[in-house]
C-alpha cells in the first residue's frame, strides 16, 4: 500500500473520531440540557400545583363558612314555619273536591249545639296527612332555601 494512502488513512480515521468525539460530547450536553430543563419544568409544576392546592383549600373554608350562614338564616326562617305545619289540624277534603261519602270518616251525630262551622267534608287518613305534611315541609325547605340564597346575593353586592 503507498504511505500516501496511509497517511490520507489514517487522517480519515483522526477526523472521523474527533468528528465522533465530538458527536458524542454534543450529544451527552444536549441531554444534560434536556434533564435539567425536564426537572426545572417539573418543579415548577409541583409547586405550582401546591400553590393551586392551597388556594382550593382556602376557597373551601371560605364556602364552607357561606353555607353555615345560609343554613342559619334559612333554620331561622324555617323553624317556625315547620311548627306551623306540625300544630295544623288533620287535613280535611271538602265535598267541592270529592263529593263521593265513601272515604268520610264516620262521625258520630251530636244532639248538642255546637258554634263551630260545618266544614262539609272529611278529614283524610293518617297516612296521607302524614305524608302531605311532610311534603308541605320539604316545600317550605326549598322555599326557604331560596329565599336564604337571595338575601345572600342580595347582601354580598351579587345581584344585576
Amino acid at each position: 500500500m503507498n504511505p500516501l494512502a496511509i497517511k490520507a488513512l489514517i487522517g480519515a480515521a483522526i477526523l472521523a473520531l474527533a468528528f465522533g468525539a465530538g458527536w458524542a460530547t454534543n450529544g451527552w450536553r444536549l441531554n444534560t440540557k434536556i434533564q435539567t430543563d425536564r426537572a426545572v419544568r417539573t418543579e415548577s409544576v409541583v409547586a405550582a400545583v401546591g400553590q393551586r392546592v392551597n388556594e382550593n383549600a382556602t376557597e373551601e373554608k371560605k364556602q364552607a363558612s357561606i353555607n353555615k350562614n345560609i343554613d342559619k338564616v334559612k333554620d331561622e326562617e324555617l323553624s317556625p314555619v315547620v311548627k306551623h305545619i306540625i300544630a295544623a289540624p288533620r287535613v280535611r277534603v271538602g265535598t267541592a273536591i270529592c263529593p263521593s261519602p265513601v272515604a268520610r270518616t264516620p262521625e258520630a251525630e251530636s244532639a248538642s249545639v255546637s258554634n263551630d262551622s260545618d266544614t262539609g267534608g272529611w278529614v283524610v287518613r293518617e297516612d296521607l296527612d302524614r305524608d302531605i305534611r311532610a311534603l308541605k315541609i320539604k316545600v317550605e325547605e326549598a322555599l326557604a332555601t331560596g329565599r336564604a340564597c337571595q338575601k345572600f346575593v342580595r347582601d354580598n353586592g351579587l345581584a344585576p
